[in-house]
């Protein structure tokens, strides 16, 4: 098999939001609210904001960023 036409089988993963049913913030144990844009959750009760790479969410509590504010455009609708 050629590596040529291996990169047709690539194609991007992301973030399924039907699981935000079944993760919480790994500091407070609060839901968590899903940023398409930014690919982020969001921990709203401490102003927290946990990467999304390749779909998946990484909630260490050290892969948490803080947030200055929240940014209306993020809510959800």
């Amino acid at each position: 098999m050629s590596s040529a036409g291996a990169g047709k089988f690539i194609r991007s993963i992301t973030f399924d939001s039907k699981i935000l049913q079944f993760i919480v913030c790994p500091l407070t144990k609060q839901p968590l609210r899903y940023c398409k844009e930014s690919q982020e959750l969001f921990s709203d009760s401490i102003g927290v904001a946990y990467p999304i790479k390749e779909g998946i969410p990484c909630l260490s509590p050290l892969s948490g960023r803080v947030v200055d504010s929240v940014d209306p455009k993020d809510s959800p609708k």
